[in-house]
């Protein structure tokens, strides 16, 4: 007796498990489903109640906790002094499948808001916050890069990025967790030819929705030239800050805002 081969596959287990395992499951379980409204986007920050829509047998989305933002960055003025901040993190970002059992006739709901910049004296980032859709899915803010304080560098100085947020949740889904914001370094070199400054700034953690905040780059061939770059804020939902840099006398400077969270809900029946 010939048994049939076995079926190889090539493809990455995640993407069976997208495209091929929970659809049949959801099919097995209520049937053939099609959408009973417009997918509903949750994008103001603050408490929200979400009511389903008559005829919502079961209900997938996505929800993003807010990015973090981005270390200020100071100096005390000194010849040759250089500071920077480190990149805030992203905020984490849960895929959830729920039924109307689980929903029942609301639930209440939150997206966080962005995490603010590092002051203007060298301040650490604030976190993002978290988003939630009740307990079925949460999402964690990024946190806040660090700042420099009030630096007085001579050499080598860095700060460091913070980490992206985590996810959780009773519901079926996936986690993302949130991309983590990356150092910011800045080098002062007092030659015996020449003289070099040189820095980059933390950029953002980048989200599940894409790209964090892009970091700054500053260099001079002088140790006594006043120079300073903001941190931009985060690109996509959910994405942290980038942190500042400042040169010798150059005004101390924040740093980036993280980009605020995200919940969207697509109802099927």
């Amino acid at each position: 007796m010939k048994f049939p081969p076995i079926r190889q596959r090539a493809e990455d287990p995640k993407d069976f498990l997208n495209n091929e395992a929970i659809p049949l499951l959801q099919k097995l379980r209520l049937g053939s489903l099609s959408a009973v409204s417009q997918p509903q986007i949750f994008s103001t920050t603050g408490p929200f109640t979400y009511f389903p829509t008559d005829g919502t047998k079961f209900a997938t989305g996505w929800v993003t906790g807010a990015g973090g933002g981005g270390g200020g960055a100071d100096t005390d003025g000194s010849n040759n002094s250089v500071a920077v901040g480190g990149g805030g993190g992203a905020g984490g970002t849960r895929r959830f499948y729920i039924t109307i059992e689980q929903i029942g006739t609301s639930l209440a709901g939150m997206v966080g808001a962005g995490g603010a910049g590092g002051s203007t004296s060298g301040g650490d980032g604030v976190a993002g916050g978290q988003s939630f859709l009740g307990a079925l899915a949460v999402a964690n803010g990024g946190l806040g890069g660090a700042g420099s304080g009030l630096d007085h560098a001579a050499t080598t100085i860095s700060r460091f990025g913070n980490f992206g947020g985590a996810t959780s949740g009773t519901g079926a889904g996936q986690g993302v967790i949130g991309g983590s914001g990356m150092y910011g370094l800045a080098v002062s070199c007092d030659g015996v030819a020449f003289d070099s400054v040189f820095g980059i700034s933390g950029a953002g953690g980048g989200s599940f929705w894409g790209g964090g905040g892009a970091a700054g780059t500053m260099a001079t061939a002088s140790l006594t030239q006043a120079l300073a770059d903001a941190g931009r804020a985060g690109q996509a939902r959910g994405a942290g800050g980038a942190g500042a840099i400042v040169f010798a006398g150059g005004a101390g400077t924040a740093g980036g805002f993280g980009r605020d969270g995200l919940i969207i809900i697509e109802e099927f029946g």
